[in-house]
């Protein structure tokens, strides 16, 4: 177990001075004021030809990638949640028109894309509590952003001139769910199968 210098929470520098001081006799250490401080306590009990006091602290940092999948089914659910009540509580409230593809009027075709637009974007939002979400929850973010992209697409001149902006989003939303499910499933499947 490595001692950690309590100011910076690093590994402890060997110096010069490690293997000729005996374990226990105080030595200068420039870095903390003041300080002479036990070698023993310093660099581990090791004794002067132990390699724990040279021995590099190596991290290694691996992305979860359910878990980074599970942050874009919340981005995309939230996404669409926000944009299909939008317009509902437009109806109700004095509030700013926000543009998206369910802004396109108050009457029963384009409530009903509202509400399903939200019922996409709550269940898109309770994937998140899956550990990992199976491939139905994936393809149901995934279809939902296609066709949002292939009707803002088509309907592009009748919608509003931000259709693009909201077109790029769809794109976004589908490019990483795809991305990080497929690598999500590579990965489990290498680590299954030895390496």
């Amino acid at each position: 177990m490595r001692d950690i210098r309590p100011e910076t929470d690093a590994p402890p520098v060997p110096s010069i001075h490690t293997a000729s001081t005996r374990v226990g006799t105080p030595r200068v250490d420039d870095a903390r004021p003041g300080g002479a401080r036990p070698v023993g306590a310093r660099m581990g009990r090791g004794g002067a030809g132990s390699d724990q006091a040279t021995a590099p602290l190596l991290t290694v940092a691996t992305v979860d990638r359910w878990r980074l999948l599970r942050l874009v089914f919340a981005m995309q659910g939230l996404y669409y949640t926000i944009t299909g009540l939008w317009p509902l509580l437009a109806q109700a409230l004095p509030l700013p028109r926000l543009f998206s593809a369910t802004q396109l009027g108050t009457d029963f075709a384009s409530t009903l894309v509202q509400a399903l637009t939200i019922l996409i974007g709550l269940l898109l939002l309770l994937t998140v509590t899956r550990r990992r979400p199976d491939g139905l929850l994936v393809g149901v973010g995934l279809g939902g952003a296609l066709a949002f992209f292939l009707v803002e697409l088509r309907f592009r001149t009748a919608l509003h001139g931000l259709v693009y902006a909201d077109l790029v989003f769809e794109a976004l939303f589908f490019c990483a769910m795809l991305g990080v499910y497929l690598a999500a499933l590579i990965h489990d499947r290498r680590t299954r199968g030895g390496g």
